[in-house]
């Protein structure tokens, strides 16, 4: 700390001003990675799960569709 007490007021402003900016650039860089990694879930999602629901939905309206004729037969 007593190197930033013997620095001039502009060197010290620009001192907080690189940091803040490697800052910005590190939560940006982790935000771009984890915005990667969420749209291959949603990836795996529409590929795996979609399909997936589709063919429950189909089984849903056999059985419905069973029913009514059990039901009128």
């Amino acid at each position: 700390m007593n190197l930033l007490n013997t620095m001039k007021v502009g060197s010290r402003v620009y001192l907080i001003v690189v940091v803040l900016l490697v800052l910005t650039g590190v939560v940006a860089a982790v935000g771009l990675v984890k915005m990667n990694q969420i749209g291959g879930e949603l990836e795996a999602i529409a590929e795996r799960d979609l399909p997936l629901t589709t063919v429950i939905t189909e089984i849903a309206e056999r059985q419905l569709q069973i029913g009514i004729l059990f039901e009128r037969g």
